[in-house]
């Protein structure tokens, strides 16, 4: 069953079109499994004990990636 908005039929009509220049980027389908590892997040349920900054060393340890960081906890 559709929804009534979905009921309409509509024509996508692009302002200007465009191609991506592969020396700065690429669609996120096209990405190496190294690329989306440098570049995704990685949600983690947080037990209590470790802080963030230690799971955040964990993390880079794991993924042998120079960088990476945390948001923040929530209570």
């Amino acid at each position: 069953m559709k929804l009534p908005f979905e009921e309409i039929e509509r024509e996508i009509i692009p302002k200007k079109t465009a191609e991506t220049n592969k020396n700065f980027g690429c669609f996120p389908n096209e990405r190496t499994v190294e690329e989306l590892i440098s570049y995704g997040i990685v949600n983690i349920d947080k037990s209590s004990g470790p802080t963030s900054h230690q799971v955040s060393d964990y993390v880079k340890k794991i993924l042998n990636i120079s960088k990476a960081g945390h948001s923040g906890t929530l209570v």
